[in-house]
């Protein structure tokens, strides 16, 4: 089994928003600009050089996203921010059998994208997309990176709604911080979200 470890940061007017990579659209990549409205991105955005914001469709689901990430990219988006137009879960979308964009697009919440629309528009957004090794099955992955103090968020996400332990296998996750533990976990349903402060003061686990 290989899963797909792409994943997106999300800042616009220097707020950061929890976000989820659409599957098939640009990874590794850096988006910068000013966040413009989209609609429904029925039709090409007027949005030449900018950062796409759209209202997701409720037709088929793949067809809407890649419809969406199309009428941003057709209209010379440099990304998109498609928020969903339902109360649900934070899930992993994708653009279909054999598709691809050539921009990023980043999938955000209901909340967090009526208060784009609100708020947002005409902000400085910043995308950074990213792809490290697609995780296997029976294999450790991990990854080192080096953040400046402050508030943070960690999400670990389950496209498929069974998180990560223990009906197909018993996978488990750490985060540490200089040899604290920040959070563990592996048995949750969507996905998991853990909010820590850096320096990180580590509280005296029993359990570990």
């Amino acid at each position: 089994v290989v899963y797909d470890s792409s994943t997106i940061e999300l800042r616009v007017g220097g707020e950061t928003y929890r976000a989820a990579h659409v599957r098939d659209t640009a990874s590794d990549t850096v988006a910068n600009g000013a966040l413009c409205d989209c609609g429904g991105g029925r039709s090409p955005c007027d949005c030449s050089g900018r950062v796409c914001l759209i209202e997701h469709g409720n037709v088929v689901f793949f067809d809407d996203f890649y419809n969406e990430v199309t009428s941003c990219e057709d209209g010379g988006g440099l990304a998109a921010i498609i928020y969903n137009n339902l109360e649900e879960p934070l899930h992993t979308p994708w653009l279909g059998p054999r598709r691809r964009s050539s921009i990023p697009a980043a999938f955000v919440g209901l909340t967090d994208g009526l208060r784009l629309v609100e708020r947002g528009l005409g902000q400085a957004v910043a995308m950074i997309s990213s792809s490290s090794s697609q995780f296997c099955a029976g294999a450790v992955h991990s990854r080192r990176v080096c953040l400046p103090e402050g508030e943070y968020e960690f999400t670990i996400y389950d496209s498929r709604g069974n998180g990560i332990c223990c009906r197909w296998g018993d996978g488990h996750y750490n985060v540490t911080s200089n040899g604290g533990l920040i959070a563990k976990g592996g048995r949750f349903v969507w996905d998991e979200v853990t909010r820590f402060t850096l320096p990180f003061e580590p509280v005296p686990d029993e359990g570990f």
